[in-house]
């Protein structure tokens, strides 16, 4: 029947019993007056209590327990029935697998439902029906549940990804790495169950000594997989010490070819010796000769020398091939520069840091401006249809 009392109301005679498992009460069953003659008239079998009386019957309800209190027709209490049912409270327990690899959708959620009024449904989001739901991301999701009432409820789900890991290529220098020709790079990627190199190796480190872009492809005890971003390995080159010479009577400027030596020792042959991280440096000679220049670079491959010779002289013919004229020198804040057919010029600082390289097309004359750099000597290598010289210039 589903139901735990059921409660009649006639008059005359109170029957208390119980049947199939449901307490009955009656108020009364019209008949004879007498209490044998009523419960023969009712047929009513199972009676626990009969009274003839007329009463009525009072109930009261609290969550989870019930009380009837019975009362004749001078307000006596003559009977009560008190019964405390177990209440199931409603509640969901969902039981969430998270997906096998982060950002995989192979995770699932399972709901398991207790409450007071079953049977209970599910459908899920996407219409899918049943307790579990297959085939998930990570995110939120909702179920919608229906008991057997018709009532619905709705409940979420959090699924989350497995902690994301990203492989990351070490080694004793940061991408992109610089060797030397002949050398070894060893490359490594952290502690997995297996290793996939570009170069097909499959060991969890490798040596490397050609230049390239490298990863490495790892599986986690899982079976997940990531692949790692590229590793860059570059190849220095050999040190080479070749310088060229620009002349401009005894005002030179040496330029070593390598331009990746992180230092250039010069020797000018007439007792100077510098050294720079620069490849131009300008040197001057006091007076005419022939001078052995040595320089020496140096590289994180090592060091090479090259030495050439170089006359220096004063000559009135190559004053007159390219006439120059540099004004106002010590210069304040520009220095004009005239010349035929000017078509370029490089200011240097002493280290032979080249602070200004500007092309002209007006030719003739041209104005610098200087106005940025602090007081010293500088150099300048102006550019003309006849050729190229060297200049010597101080800004106050």
């Amino acid at each position: 029947y589903k139901v735990d009392y059921v409660l009649v109301g006639h008059s005359h005679l109170y029957e208390k019993g119980e049947k199939n498992g449901v307490k009955y009460i009656t108020s009364g069953s019209a008949g004879d007056g007498s209490v044998n003659a009523n419960v023969q008239y009712a047929n009513h079998p199972e009676i626990q209590l009969s009274i003839l009386d007329n009463v009525y019957v009072k109930f009261f309800v609290n969550q989870d327990s019930v009380r009837f209190n019975v009362i004749n027709k001078n307000s006596q209490l003559i009977d009560s029935e008190f019964k405390t049912k177990g209440y199931t409270p409603y509640s969901v327990q969902a039981t969430v697998v998270s997906p096998a690899c982060n950002g995989a959708a192979d995770g699932s959620a399972s709901l398991s439902i207790q409450g007071p009024r079953p049977p209970y449904s599910v459908q899920w989001f996407d219409g899918t029906s049943g307790n579990t739901h297959t085939g998930l991301a990570a995110g939120t999701y909702y179920a919608y549940i229906t008991d057997g009432l018709g009532c619905e409820k709705v409940t979420q789900v959090t699924v989350t990804d497995p902690v994301f890991f990203s492989p990351a290529i070490q080694s004793t220098q940061n991408s992109p790495a610089r060797i030397c020709a002949g050398q070894d790079l060893t490359l490594q990627c952290g502690n997995f169950a297996s290793y996939l190199w570009s170069t097909g190796a499959v060991t969890p480190q490798i040596q490397v000594s050609a230049a390239g872009s490298y990863t490495v492809t790892v599986t986690d005890s899982l079976g997940c997989s990531k692949t790692s971003a590229p590793f860059v390995v570059t190849l220095l080159p050999a040190p080479d010490a070749q310088f060229s010479t620009g002349q401009n009577g005894l005002n030179y400027v040496f330029t070593a070819q390598d331009a990746s030596a992180v230092s250039y020792q010069w020797d000018f042959g007439d007792g100077t010796q510098l050294t720079h991280t620069q490849p131009t440096i300008f040197h001057s000679y006091t007076q005419n000769g022939t001078y052995t220049v040595t320089l020496t670079v140096t590289n994180a491959c090592g060091s090479d020398a090259y030495t050439q010779i170089v006359s220096s002289s004063v000559s009135l013919e190559e004053k007159e091939l390219f006439p120059v004229s540099v004004y106002p020198n010590p210069a304040g804040e520009s220095v004009w520069i005239e010349a035929e057919g000017l078509s370029r010029v490089q200011l240097y600082d002493i280290s032979g840091k080249c602070l200004q390289d500007k092309g002209f097309s007006g030719g003739g004359k041209q104005q610098l401006d200087v106005s940025a750099y602090g007081p010293g000597v500088y150099w300048l290598q102006i550019s003309g249809s006849k050729g190229s010289v060297i200049r010597k210039i101080s800004v106050q």
